[in-house]
C-alpha cells in the first residue's frame, strides 16, 4: 500500500462526508417522493438514530477513542466524516459543557437553494448529536440554541450546547 500524503487524507475525509450527506439526501428525497414528507422524516430519524451507534462504535475501534463525557464527544466530532464538510467551531469547551457553532452547512445550503421552507435540523442533526452523546455518555444533554431558518446566507446555520 502506498503512503498517502496528509492533504490527500483530509480530502478523502471530506469526500467521504460529502458522499454520506449526498446519499442521505437522495435517500430522503426518494422516500419523500414515494411516501410523502411525514413518512420520510420518520424514517430518516430512525436511520440517523441507528447510524449514531455505528459511528461511535467504529470510530472508537478505528481511532482508539476512549474518552467519555464532553471530551469524548469533542474527540469524536473532530474525526467524524460528516463534520468534516461543515465549517464549525467550538468556541467554548470544558469538562462540563461544549458550545458548537456551525457557520456553514452544505446540507442547509442545498435545502435553501431548493426553496425548502421547513427545516428539520433539530429532528435530524439534533437527534444525531443526542444519540452520539447517549452512546458516549448518557449524562450529556444536547440542546439546540439556534436553528434555521436564517435571515441571510451569512448568518450562522445552527448552534448547539452539549452539557453534563
Amino acid at each position: 500500500m502506498r503512503e498517502t500524503p496528509k492533504e490527500d487524507l483530509l480530502k478523502l475525509l471530506q469526500l467521504s462526508g460529502s458522499l454520506i450527506a449526498a446519499l442521505d439526501g437522495l435517500w430522503f428525497l426518494a422516500v419523500e417522493d414515494r411516501f410523502g414528507y411525514p413518512e420520510a422524516i420518520k424514517l430518516d430519524m430512525k436511520v440517523w438514530e441507528r447510524y449514531a451507534h455505528i459511528v461511535v462504535k467504529r470510530m472508537r475501534e478505528k481511532f482508539g477513542l476512549s474518552k467519555t463525557g464532553i471530551e469524548g464527544i469533542k474527540e469524536l466530532i473532530e474525526v467524524d466524516p460528516l463534520m468534516s464538510i461543515l465549517d464549525y467551531e467550538i468556541p467554548q469547551f470544558s469538562d462540563r459543557s461544549m458550545f458548537l457553532r456551525i457557520n456553514r452547512c452544505p446540507v442547509l445550503e442545498a435545502m435553501e437553494r431548493a426553496g425548502r421552507k421547513k427545516f428539520v435540523c433539530e429532528s435530524t442533526t439534533g437527534l444525531y448529536f443526542k444519540n452520539i452523546a447517549k452512546e458516549i455518555d448518557p449524562q450529556v444533554i444536547v440542546r439546540a440554541l439556534k436553528l434555521p431558518p436564517r435571515n441571510s446566507p451569512q448568518d450562522v446555520c445552527c448552534e448547539w450546547l452539549f452539557q453534563i
